[in-house]
């Protein structure tokens, strides 16, 4: 587990781009990274409920 608790974690919008970023949150996910806060626009704030959910 890594905590970076004292870190907030924005995921940018965009379709395609996302595509590219599942595969991170992925990895964020199986390495049980915490995060402070995680927050998203448009297309990453799916990827920000994913991790905050911890649901690939």
């Amino acid at each position: 587990m890594i905590d970076a608790r004292d870190t907030a974690l924005i995921f940018e919008g965009g379709g395609t781009r996302n595509s590219y970023t599942a595969p991170v949150v992925e990895k964020l996910i199986a390495e049980e990274v915490q995060f402070g806060w995680v927050g998203g626009i448009s297309a990453g704030s799916v990827h920000a409920l994913n991790l905050a959910s911890r649901d690939t």
